[in-house]
């Protein structure tokens, strides 16, 4: 290997040990969605141990956010907005949104709304993936083109896997 090509391989490899990377997707599943209840947490885990175990240390899901004070009850649905809002706005790099087939997806877009109004810019730096019977509409849709947002569908767990690492690797060129 030549020095310019070891040096490539060590900024890339530094860039994925330090970028900052965000998994929004739901935790748990649509109600009419036969199987078990954790199938929706259990695929965003294997995504992050999966962009961990590739290189990019800094992945995380907004769970992984360890409150510092415990939190009542009732204010709890208003403590994780602030806090899926505040780790979008303010500690990730890249974005990555993740529509599951056994999803409702509500958390997800509240997510993405909130990406497209509050932080135009993280727009070059987010991804949305999608399983390919997740059907997009129009107003999802008029957001990833106008905003030129990463887009991509994936058909199991293993594709998801492959693509979303595929993904946030082409980001890192922003990053240099």
């Amino acid at each position: 290997m030549s020095e310019s090509q070891y040096f490539f391989k060590d900024v890339v490899s530094d860039k994925k040990n330090t970028l900052k990377i965000l998994i929004l997707g739901d935790y748990s599943k649509r109600e009419d969605f036969e199987g078990p209840e954790d199938v929706c947490e259990s695929q965003l885990i294997n995504l992050k141990k999966h962009l961990i175990s590739e290189g990019f240390l800094k992945t995380y899901l907004v769970k992984d956010f360890i409150d510092e004070e415990e939190i009542p009850e009732d204010l709890y649905d208003e403590h994780f907005v602030e806090k899926s809002e505040h780790y979008i706005e303010h500690w990730a790099d890249i974005l990555v949104f993740v529509l599951l087939r056994e999803g409702d997806h509500q958390s997800v877009i509240r997510e993405w709304g909130f990406m497209i109004t509050a932080c135009q810019n993280k727009f070059d730096n987010a991804i949305l993936i999608r399983h390919e019977d997740v059907v997009l509409r129009g107003m999802l849709r008029g957001d990833i083109k106008r905003n030129q947002i990463t887009h991509e569908t994936f058909i199991d767990l293993e594709t998801l896997l492959e693509r979303a690492y595929k993904l946030c690797f082409s980001k890192i060129y922003n990053f240099t």
